[in-house]
């Protein structure tokens, strides 16, 4: 399997993106939802 350095370096980056994206839409959509 080919582990360079490259492809995961890319992987980690979008392990990053998603865990920032999931943040962000769980931070941003609770409270909207329990101020309403």
């Amino acid at each position: 399997m080919g582990k360079t350095p490259e492809d995961f370096e890319r992987h980690t980056m979008r392990s990053l993106i998603f865990v920032l994206v999931l943040s962000v839409f769980t931070c941003s959509g609770f409270p909207v939802y329990d101020y309403e």
